[in-house]
């Protein structure tokens, strides 16, 4: 929360009138976490807004419902979610984050390609290294006209890619590098500087060879043992 706060919500979005920042399990929210965040929803920027969900009302603290409106909805059903999501598959819908703005991009064959790779980068350096290079050459210009309109921004698919490796990942330690990973990397697109972003996804996909292979990255040392006198 206090990363969010200090490099996110105190500046303005880069491309979007609006920010929202949502906390899908707010019950969750901690007593540091909710101190933290007080004085900000008291006196919240116009560009941003708060959304905590919780299943039960009960579930959310009094200090924070208090300063928020209330709003009541009911989940979709199976069958309309799976009416939306089509041929996506419902496994991947938490890549989504609430928004149907990448299903699209979801449903097709690019989308599955970096599925199958990221699967197949995750267990062995030398699959990583290529999932690297497919992405390096020339998939970029791919990524961006994925969708019927071109609409995707090269960051969102950075993002799907770097939850694909998440979700696709059962050790904490290596899921909070890797997110770390992924935040920095978004952070540098967003500066758009000329010639940067190849250097930024090189050092994302070192950081992330480091986190995933660690005694690749750091070989044990060898001691040569001689004779004495030599």
């Amino acid at each position: 929360v206090r990363w969010l706060l200090q490099t996110r919500v105190r500046f303005t979005p880069f491309l979007a009138r609006m920010r929202f920042v949502l906390f899908p399990r707010a019950d969750l929210i901690q007593h540091e976490a909710e101190t933290a965040l007080l004085k900000t929803l008291e006196e919240p920027p116009d560009h941003t807004r708060f959304i905590f969900l919780v299943r039960d009302l009960s579930e959310l603290k009094e200090t924070i419902s208090s300063r928020g409106v209330i709003v009541p909805f009911q989940r979709l059903s199976g069958p309309v979610i799976q009416e939306l999501v089509g041929s996506a598959g419902m496994r991947d819908l938490d890549l989504l984050g609430g928004s149907l703005h990448m299903l699209p991009f979801m449903q097709t064959d690019l989308f599955h390609k970096l599925k199958e790779m990221i699967a197949a980068g995750l267990k062995h350096p030398k699959a990583l290294a290529e999932l690297e290079q497919w992405i390096m050459n020339g998939e970029r210009k791919k990524f961006s006209e994925a969708g019927p309109d071109d609409e995707y921004d090269y960051g969102e698919v950075v993002e799907t890619m770097g939850l694909l490796m998440l979700n696709q990942t059962a050790d904490h330690a290596r899921r909070r590098e890797i997110a770390r990973a992924v935040f920095a990397l978004k952070s540098e697109l967003h500066r758009d500087m000329v010639g940067s972003n190849a250097a930024a996804m090189g050092r994302f996909f070192f950081e992330l060879a480091a986190a995933l292979f660690p005694e690749r990255a750091n070989p044990p040392r060898r001691e040569v043992q001689t004779q004495a006198g030599y």
